[in-house]
């Protein structure tokens, strides 16, 4: 009976992504409600940016309804629940969680709209922190790393709230290809569905499938939709922000229950689910350390993601997300296999040096790429035409900015470089 409850959610919520996800490209068009492509975005034509309208509403009407269908089941002995005490907490828990991504879903809907600067969208990230943290979903298992199991409550809040920020901030920042943000997704919550439903908690399993089958439909029209015809959308910051946050929810939830005597859950399952996230985590991770190497603003966009190497290595938008995908799932398949013959401190060890070694072998890509076609690229990932190619040694030695506006800078050899140095030493003292 839970499979049928499971498969009877997959379908309202995929029902309501071919319904409503249509209906928001249609009224993009009337209002002109575009996302138009300018030079740190490789998408061409106007294409819209509010797919993420659709995930919220439609992940909390379909969680409704099957949480009441899963109560009437239950009243008539057809299904079973967890004990009174615990069933009441995960209420209390669920309301807050959607209030938490209410807050998310309303600021991302604002940046779509109009823009909305980056210490607002934290704040509101705090927030939502706050709120789903009063249930007491916070960090509460190391599952071995570094030898560590059982943490401090204290601890477990702390890292709770870098948890549920870093990984809500990037999913945003991994959505920069068709396909990719949500694809990516689309994987972890599928693996989320699979642990949940082995241990038997029927709500969180719920939880995955209200998502899960919008997001189908707005990865076919991500991915395959034609700009020209007007059927192709991006979900928006409305939509990264809201995925990230249940993403990091669904997370914290299955560390609650390793190991705990309620179910049969294990390190297994957390090192299989967990493994899905690890792209965009090391991705931010990478870019973010670059910044801050490069004394540049952390929070401040550039094109060094994964997605923006990949294309300057010479590799199309649809290859560029299968490639990501693909590493992935291996990933995931990896570190499954591996999690039941060593700890989580050394798979963490081994995903750092394969996630390492393919950077390496991509930026040498990269740069015969470059070389080959007379490009470049500055600190900021900015990619640019070289008119005289012996100056492209002295692009390879050293970090520059232009200091003409990219759109200039993209013009044959209409480029003017500093290094970053020499521009910091002609900066006037405040």
């Amino acid at each position: 009976m839970q499979f049928l409850v499971i498969i009877f959610a997959l379908a309202i919520s995929a029902l309501l992504g071919l319904v409503i996800i249509p209906r928001i490209m249609i009224i993009s068009k009337k209002k002109n409600l575009y996302d138009s492509p300018n030079v740190r975005k490789i998408h061409n034509g106007k294409i819209s940016r509010l797919g993420g309208v659709s995930f919220f509403p439609n992940s909390l009407i379909t969680l409704s309804i099957t949480l009441a269908l899963t109560f009437w089941l239950y009243q008539d002995g057809l299904i079973s629940l967890p004990a009174r005490a615990d069933a009441t907490h995960t209420h209390i828990e669920f309301l807050l969680m959607c209030a938490s991504m209410s807050l998310l879903f309303l600021v991302g809907l604002a940046d779509d709209l109009v823009g909305v600067r980056y210490r607002i969208k934290f704040i509101f990230q705090i927030v939502s922190c706050i709120l789903i943290m009063t249930a007491g979903v916070r960090i509460t298992d190391f599952c071995g790393l570094m030898g560590v199991h059982s943490i401090p409550s204290w601890l477990g809040i702390g890292l709770s709230f870098f948890v549920i920020i870093f990984l809500t901030n990037s999913i945003n920042l991994i959505d920069g290809v068709d396909g990719l943000a949500s694809g990516l997704a689309i994987i972890s919550l599928l693996a989320f569905l699979l642990v949940f439903t082995k241990g038997g908690l029927l709500y969180y399993s719920e939880c995955c499938v209200a998502l899960l089958g919008t997001l189908a439909v707005f990865w076919l029209y991500n991915t395959f939709g034609d700009s020209a015809k007007g059927n192709k959308i991006f979900m928006g910051d409305s939509g990264s922000l809201s995925l990230g946050f249940i993403l990091s929810y669904l997370l914290i939830k299955l560390d609650q229950n390793v190991g705990s005597p309620k179910n049969p859950l294990g390190y297994e399952e957390f090192v299989l689910a967990a493994s899905t996230l690890l792209i965009p985590v090391f991705d931010a991770l990478r870019v973010s350390g670059l910044r801050v190497l490069n004394r540049r603003n952390p929070f401040l966009p550039d094109k060094n993601h994964i997605h923006h190497r990949l294309n300057r290595a010479g590799m199309r938008k649809m290859e560029v997300m299968v490639s990501i995908i693909i590493f992935d799932i291996f990933f995931m398949a990896m570190n499954y296999s591996l999690a039941f013959f060593i700890n989580v401190t050394w798979i963490i060890l081994i995903d750092i040096l394969a996630w390492t070694l393919a950077h390496k072998m991509l930026s040498r890509r990269m740069k015969a790429y470059e070389v080959k076609n007379h490009m470049a690229h500055d600190i900021a990932g900015n990619q640019f035409a070289i008119k005289n190619p012996a100056h492209y040694g002295m692009c390879l030695e050293s970090n520059f900015i232009v200091t003409k506006t990219p759109e200039e800078s993209a013009l044959l050899g209409n480029y003017e470089i500093h290094a970053l140095e020499d521009l910091e030493d002609t900066t006037p003292s405040s």
